[in-house]
């Protein structure tokens, strides 16, 4: 998969950022945030949310996160590490619109865990 971005973009919640991030994205990943964002149906998030998280890990894991299952644990078995799961975290707020707290942030360990919070996030309102 072909990542999100190929320079960080600091976080500032504005819609700068946003259009930045939006126009960084791949080909690929730039339709599926667009059919995301005609209906914001959490269930197209995935192939968004995975190029973020490629974007963001620190190192190459050996395949795509796409091949890992839903239950590897981001840390453990990605390899992600405080801050690069922060800057994964702070794209995914200016992108998808959504905020998350410190403590749901550290309750999710695992793809899973992150994708589901993140589609709860978003299926709530839309923002105005």
């Amino acid at each position: 998969m072909t990542p999100a971005a190929t320079s960080p973009v600091t976080h500032t919640g504005d819609s700068t950022s946003r259009d930045e991030l939006i126009s960084r994205l791949s080909a690929k990943t730039h339709a599926a945030f667009e059919r995301f964002e005609a209906d914001r149906n959490a269930a197209r998030l995935g192939p968004v949310l995975l190029a973020i998280l490629e974007d963001c890990v620190p190192h190459t894991p050996a395949r795509p996160l796409a091949e890992f299952p839903g239950n590897a644990r981001l840390i453990a078995d990605l390899g992600f590490d405080s801050l690069s799961l922060s800057e994964a975290v702070l794209h995914a707020e200016d992108l998808f619109v959504i905020r998350l707290s410190n403590t749901e942030i550290t309750a999710a360990r695992t793809l899973d865990d992150l994708r589901d919070l993140i589609a709860r996030k978003v299926a709530g309102p839309a923002p105005g």
